[in-house]
């Protein structure tokens, strides 16, 4: 990855007069009418946000990580409403097909609510597209119209927030400590079939009256704002460090699958997933990319082909003592289709865990099920046999490997077409040996399974822990010494 084009904000303009400059880069302008200073405030603001993350009161700027290109967009020339947004997003289309970025901010776009029911909005299925043909990550405000109608559904996510494959951030009330809500205006899910956790999670964007965001002017001085147009610029922050370490190997699957699966979980997430999504991001990846020595993180990152099925292995070692918890984020980056409104996503990459390659499942036709047995128990495994029992040709499953935070509607079909998912489950010592996940990929047209497709990127996250361990970290390098250490914070541009 091209370190100086990392990241782009498409916005109403930056200003950058100050002596010296707060930004590297000046702004491109696409929008050829006057600048409007009120937009030209918001988008210094947002840029800001993106390059330096969260700004405290009397303390140094940080120098930035990469450098961020700031994309004027408004005011759209001279245009009607409908048409200046078909403009803009043909605008973005054109610079994400020119440019190799690997994340697009944008805290600008329609103010036009999900409706249920209807086919996704053009801005959404654009950005999903170009999501999956460009290997770019758009980061998209969910939206401020949280307080609108529950009723008439007119609080929720807006458009392109409904993206499978973008990343949506609604607003938090606080960006640390462990007592934090959704901000009142936040806007709040579902989302569309694909993608039915939205907002996909929240980061801070002020609350005027209690604790409001600080947002950089163009002078150096902190002004006081609110909105998830501020929370979404933080969250790109913090995901240009993990670009810039991950370095070429960086793909849009793999920043969301980190995004959520490190995403601080909300105290009533279950019963209020559509206000949080998946939690609170981090303002920094630094901290929780390195392990404690209790607990141990993997990433995997792959591409699979229609029917193919993958194993990769569960960094367990032999001789836990403790109860593990095992916890997994799988992303997908899938093609969509935009005349289906609940078979929207094309791809459906499925996972199962199989933590005991000695175990296996044998059943029989009969009401009498099925039964587990270890392989090393000849005289139990010759009884089934005998019984009428068929061994499996793989290990058996874990039974409890379930969804994590996932609703009911998503609950009925296990989320197979869902491009974003997190499992999680507690294993015993004496039920884990070598065990490994599998990852199979089926594809649709029009809703019906097609037989030949196009591969999908995914991008798979474990992490788990050992109570009662101080090494389990170390036991794992030692006992699989092919693992790659994700690489160091590396140092940071001069602005």
């Amino acid at each position: 990855m091209d370190e100086v084009h990392a990241v782009a904000v498409f916005d109403g303009g930056l200003d950058n007069s100050a002596d010296p400059p707060f930004f590297q880069s000046e702004e491109v302008t696409l929008a050829k009418a006057d600048p409007d200073p009120d937009v030209v405030s918001h988008g210094t603001a947002v840029t800001a946000a993106a390059t330096y993350g969260l700004m405290v009161p009397g303390s140094q700027l940080p120098q930035p990580v990469a450098r961020l290109d700031h994309y004027r967009i408004h005011p759209p020339d001279h245009w009607p409403d409908e048409l200046a947004l078909v403009w803009i997003l043909d605008e973005i289309e054109r610079v994400a097909k020119e440019q190799d970025y690997a994340i697009i901010n944008l805290s600008y776009g329609p103010d036009q609510a999900v409706e249920a029911g209807l086919e996704p909005h053009r801005w959404t299925h654009v950005l999903d597209r170009i999501a999956y043909e460009r290997d770019v990550l758009f980061v998209v405000a969910a939206g401020n119209n949280g307080q609108e109608s529950d009723q008439l559904e007119l609080n929720r996510v807006q458009v392109p927030a409904d993206g499978a494959n973008v990343l949506s951030v609604g607003a938090c009330d606080s960006p640390d400590g462990v007592r934090w809500s959704k901000a009142p205006y936040s806007a709040v899910g579902p989302g569309r079939p694909g993608a039915r956790i939205q907002p996909t999670g929240v980061q801070f964007g002020g609350v005027l009256d209690e604790d409001p965001f600080l947002a950089m002017t163009a002078d150096g001085y902190l002004a006081s704002d609110e909105g998830t147009s501020f929370a979404a610029p933080l969250v790109t922050h913090a995901l240009t460090g993990l670009a810039v370490r991950f370095g070429d190997h960086v793909t849009p699957a793999l920043l969301r699958a980190l995004a959520v699966h490190f995403a601080e979980r909300h105290r009533h997430h279950r019963k209020r997933r559509n206000e949080f999504g998946y939690g609170r991001f981090p303002l920094t990846f630094d901290e929780v990319l390195d392990c404690e020595p209790g607990a141990v993180s993997l990433v995997y990152q792959d591409t699979i082909d229609r029917d193919e099925i993958l194993a990769y292995e569960v960094p367990i070692p032999h001789g836990a003592t403790g109860a593990l918890t095992v916890t997994v984020t799988l992303a997908v980056t899938s093609p969509v289709e935009l005349t289906q409104v609940t078979e929207y996503t094309r791809s459906s990459v499925e996972l199962t865990l199989r933590p005991n390659a000695h175990r296996f499942t044998f059943t029989r036709t009969d009401p009498r099920g099925s039964e587990i047995a270890q392989l090393a128990d000849t005289a139990r495994v010759s009884e089934l046999l005998a019984g009428g029992y068929r061994q499996s040709h793989e290990p058996a499953a874990a039974k409890g490997f379930s969804a994590y935070a996932k609703p009911e509607d998503l609950a009925r079909d296990q989320g197979k077409w869902e491009t974003l998912r997190t499992y999680r489950c507690k294993l015993q010592p004496d039920d884990v040996f070598d065990p490994r996940i599998d990852i199979s990929y089926l594809a649709r047209r029009a809703g019906a399974l097609e037989v030949s497709s196009d591969p999908v990127d995914f991008a798979l996250v474990i992490s788990v822990t050992e109570d009662g361990s101080d090494d389990l970290y170390d036991r794992v390098v030692a006992a699989y010494p092919s693992l790659v250490a994700v690489p160091a914070p590396l140092a940071r541009i001069k602005a």
